[in-house]
């Protein structure tokens, strides 16, 4: 079985259109304090991030963009939130010839 990513996925039911959009959301949330703020902001940006990643809105490299993050750091943000970066079933040894790839990019 081969993996996809949701960008892949999105390729083969949507065309791609190059024009950029700006989003804007607006949430009230109880006063609270600057640094309470400032965390609220970014936790609701990841997650608006993250879910039009997880949509095939963005890819993973334009998601990492969008919230200041290299490639890899992006990807450790979704591990340590358990949010797969695969999408759908890994066949038996799929697994582990994943980790052989990694391993044997890694210097």
């Amino acid at each position: 079985m081969q993996m996809s990513t949701p960008k892949q996925q999105r390729s083969k039911t949507q065309p791609t259109t190059k024009a950029r959009t700006t989003l804007r959301i607006s949430v009230k949330l109880a006063s609270m304090t600057p640094e309470e703020r400032i965390g609220a902001e970014k936790d609701a940006r990841e997650g608006a991030v993250i879910g039009l990643w997880q949509a095939g809105r963005l890819s993973t490299r334009e998601a990492a963009a969008e919230l200041g993050l290299g490639y890899y750091d992006y990807v450790d943000l979704l591990a340590r939130k358990n949010i797969p970066v695969l999408q759908g079933e890994l066949e038996e040894g799929e697994v582990q010839r994943l980790v052989q790839s990694i391993q044997a990019s890694q210097p």
